[in-house]
């Protein structure tokens, strides 16, 4: 008999139960009928049934946030992965084997295994690449051109916003260069002419916490850092040494208040001092965080380490160079970006902290945990880039010897 409460659901009308008495031909008639009735019902409803639970988990599926997982789920649920055989006995090859009850489980792990087989770098597949972007980017080089400097700006040259799309038959928003941004600017680029064995890129991915990848990425030649991480409390998993390290505007507003005290003013010289070099701002990407930006050059008279502007010329070249290739239209992360600054002047490219996923698969089979979106903070997930289909770049740069991408321990 149809539940009640599911065909009220479904809008099935159930049947009533009719107490007529019945003779031999009437009865047989109507019971036929009554069969073929209930039987249609039936199927009706446990075909809704099967394709609604399945719209509702494609639903699901599309309404993930990029660069989030599903394997943090309610308790009632199964879980992702769980061990083939919960046999005590070391003898059982199965104990050491997954089973997969979640696709994006069986995803992470693959991904994991992949980063952990042997690799190497390929000269071959390097110069390719070089040649392919120096094609494109002849006018503009990552050693010389990826901050500005008084030789490839001049004052009252209009500068392009990078961060933002073009829009047919609206001009893009522009910034006239002063006097005064000119007198911050350094002579000529840091990198310029430079040639570095092994470059380190730190991303920021919680995938660092109790990896004591640190003393790996110190031993780099020149490391490059995103978005100025705390250093000290983060030693052994981060590393200490900084050469290069990017800082968002946005976080001069947040942490900083926009530098309108003395005493931010302070606090920002302060957290800043633990770097070495150079400082990376994009005082141009878009229009809002232009004056803070460019307030932190006039404010700062430590000399190091030494704030640069990033060129907006030359990001929206790498930007346009991945969007002709149907990347995408979402503005790149900087860690992304400073990839390709690498691929210019490093010969051995080593990648940390690039994990776009909300979890972690550990050696036990079955054993899976959540990590945070930054080793650093309590900051959540955002949507203001493509995380997974640069995380798909960078993964398919690892397989043909271009950089290597380290997930997990660091031995």
């Amino acid at each position: 008999m149809i539940d009640t409460h599911m065909a009220r659901r479904y809008h099935i009308k159930p049947l009533r139960h009719n107490f007529q008495v019945y003779n031999r031909s009437s009865f047989h008639s109507e019971n036929i009928s009554m069969l073929v009735i209930l039987t249609i019902a039936t199927i009706t409803v446990c075909t809704i049934t099967y394709f609604t639970a399945n719209a509702r988990e494609l639903m699901e599926t599309r309404a993930r946030p990029v660069g989030t997982s599903r394997l943090a789920k309610p308790p009632k649920t199964p879980p992702p992965a769980e061990p083939m055989s919960n046999h005590k006995s070391n003898s059982h090859f199965t104990r050491n084997l997954w089973n997969f009850v979640a696709n994006e489980a069986e995803k992470l792990f693959l991904y994991q295994h992949f980063l952990e087989t042997p690799w190497k770098p390929n000269t071959t597949n390097q110069q390719m690449w070089r040649s392919e972007w120096n094609e494109l980017a002849s006018n503009l080089t990552a050693d010389k051109d990826f901050i500005l400097t008084q030789q490839n700006v001049k004052e009252n040259d209009s500068l392009t916003y990078s961060l933002y799309r073009k829009v047919k038959g609206k001009p893009m928003k522009q910034f006239k260069v002063t006097k005064k941004l000119m007198d911050n600017l350094p002579n000529a680029s840091p990198l310029d002419g430079s040639h570095f064995g092994r470059c380190s890129v730190v991303g920021n991915s919680g995938i660092l916490l109790d990896s004591d990848c640190g003393k790996q990425i110190d031993q780099s030649d020149y490391v490059f850092r995103c978005n100025t991480a705390p250093l000290e409390p983060f030693r052994c998993d981060a590393g200490m040494k900084s050469n290069l390290t990017t800082m968002n505007p946005s976080i001069i507003e947040r942490r900083f208040n926009c530098l309108k005290k003395e005493e931010n003013i302070s606090s920002f010289a302060k957290a800043i001092s633990q770097y070495n070099d150079d400082i990376w701002l994009p005082c141009f990407g878009i229009q809002s965080h232009t004056q803070t930006c460019l307030k932190s050059l006039d404010v700062y008279e430590g000399l190091n380490p030494r704030l640069l502007v990033a060129n907006p010329a030359h990001f929206r070249l790498v930007w346009d160079f991945w969007r002709e290739r149907k990347f995408g239209t979402e503005p790149l992360s900087t860690g992304f970006y400073l990839v390709h600054v690498a691929l210019s002047v490093c010969e051995e490219i080593h990648l940390y902290g690039f994990w776009p996923f909300s979890a972690q698969l550990d050696p036990s089979p079955g054993q899976v945990h959540d990590i945070p979106y930054h080793y650093f903070d309590n900051l959540k997930v955002t949507k203001n880039h493509n995380m997974n289909k640069e995380f798909q770049i960078l993964l398919q740069m690892h397989k043909h010897g271009l950089l290597q991408m380290h997930a997990g321990k660091c031995s």
